[in-house]
């Protein structure tokens, strides 16, 4: 099927097959019957026999198109929705990657020592990303978008938190001598994070291209390994 048809030519197509079919075999209906002396239809006289598939006729159209009216709605609903998943897909990869960034800099602070006022250092930048996932979460996007913003917020929650304990002398955090297996808990889960996202990312394309929908919707686009390099550094953080 070609590209430059529509739910409506597919529909006059439809309706003209069907009724080009009908008139076709009620031609040759007449013409056998008149040839034998008997210019009937199944025993009806011929002109009934007209009026009662014209009548037909108007009831499939009447028929026809509503149906082809509503999957042109659901076509459009769907192709709606999916643009502005990827348009959220974008706010999500933004976020993730600054809480990624954060998670590096922090992990190679406390590798070296403990640091001071960490929370004052990070808070800014954690309560942006939390403003602008909380302003989308709002929009209550249904499916997988977001489900991910929740988790994105969780992840947030628990930096701030982790912050907030390096800060406070009495924390069990700062009493065990030890900050670096926290710190390794919270970027094993930034990197769960990411491969969700990653992976939601690729059906995202995949549906958008089936549908015929622009990819330059989703920036940065997604293409083998990119995705996966803001992952990269969070792995070698565990690594070394």
């Amino acid at each position: 099927m070609g590209k430059g048809l529509n739910l409506r030519q597919i529909a006059a197509w439809f309706i003209a097959a069907i009724c080009g079919g009908v008139i076709g075999a009620v031609a040759a209906l007449v013409v056998v019957g008149w040839l034998g002396g008997r210019p009937s239809i199944f025993g009806a006289d011929w002109w009934d026999a007209f009026t009662a598939l014209g009548t037909v006729g108007t009831v499939l159209i009447s028929l026809t198109y509503p149906l082809v009216g509503y999957i042109g709605r659901q076509k459009k609903l769907k192709n709606e929705n999916l643009t502005s998943a990827a348009y959220l897909s974008n706010h999500i990869y933004r976020n993730f990657y600054s809480l990624a960034e954060i998670g590096e800099r922090l992990f190679s602070i406390l590798r070296q020592s403990y640091g001071k006022d960490l929370c004052k250092l990070f808070e800014d930048d954690l309560r942006r990303v939390e403003a602008e996932l909380q302003e989308r979460r709002q929009r209550d996007y249904p499916g997988e978008g977001g489900r991910l913003i929740d988790e994105m917020l969780q992840r947030n929650q628990e930096l701030l938190t982790f912050l907030e304990k390096l800060d406070d002398p009495k924390s069990t955090v700062r009493v065990s001598g030890d900050v670096l297996p926290y710190i390794e808990d919270l970027l094993s889960s930034l990197i769960w994070q990411g491969e969700r996202i990653v992976s939601y990312r690729r059906e995202l394309s995949g549906q958008l291209a089936r549908c015929g929908i622009e990819q330059d919707l989703m920036w940065p686009k997604v293409r083998p390994g990119y995705d996966e390099n803001v992952l990269g550094g969070l792995r070698s953080c565990l690594k070394n």
